[in-house]
């Protein structure tokens, strides 16, 4: 079992880590759509 302190932790690294996977995708698929529509 993790104690709540890790488990918190744990959670909110997920979301950085989510955070910048969704971020960067963002980025990739804007920039892409610019060219497209240039």
């Amino acid at each position: 079992m993790l104690s709540q302190n890790e488990f918190i932790n744990r959670l909110s690294w997920e979301n950085k880590r989510q955070n910048n996977l969704i971020i960067f995708g963002l980025k990739k698929t804007t920039s892409q759509g610019f060219k497209r529509f240039k």
